[in-house]
């Protein structure tokens, strides 16, 4: 019997539609969700924000990859701060990064990944005999998430809630 490849391939460029198209529908929900807990916890004392702040960070360092994960903790490092390979990944553990898809050694792929960063982004240096990294990059993401969180702090002006979106019908 003679196996039919495109039909195969007809078949599984269909699964991998519908797999797209349900992706889509769950990025969608985890948006709207996130975005009505962001809008939900504005409602909390300013003491009991912070605590789902972090639970929030938390969540959004899980769900990104390694690459993006070191650049969002190089970037929440105080500026100028040398962080060193394991430092790196024992932040990134904390955080819930999940580590469990890598097949090597964590620390040999932070270190494969940071090295792959724009000079311009991230400087490396042996410090101590540990090879460290710091974000010398713009830190625009930190610095709006930063502002906007505190801008009624300095400015005494309200914030005002996101805008409705219509639905489409």
């Amino acid at each position: 019997m003679e196996i039919d490849f495109k039909r195969m391939l007809y078949e599984k460029f269909n699964e991998l539609g519908e797999k797209i198209q349900a992706r889509e529908a769950l990025d969608l929900e985890i948006a709207k969700l996130h975005q009505f807990v962001r809008a939900t916890l504005r409602m909390l004392p300013e003491k009991e924000q912070d605590e789902f702040e972090q639970r929030i960070d938390d969540l959004d360092i899980r769900s990104v990859g390694l690459t993006d994960a070191i650049k969002r903790t190089l970037q929440a490092a105080p500026e100028d701060a040398w962080i060193s390979g394991p430092a790196l990944r024992q932040r990134l553990i904390e955080a819930g990064f999940d580590f469990s898809q890598y097949t090597s050694n964590p620390l040999a792929s932070i270190y494969s990944v940071a090295k792959r960063f724009k000079p311009t982004e991230v400087k490396s240096d042996m410090i101590e005999g540990v090879r460290s990294f710091r974000w010398v990059g713009p830190r625009k993401a930190t610095v709006a998430r930063f502002k906007s969180r505190f801008r009624s702090r300095f400015t005494g002006e309200e914030i005002p809630p996101p805008p409705k979106r219509l639905k489409k019908e």
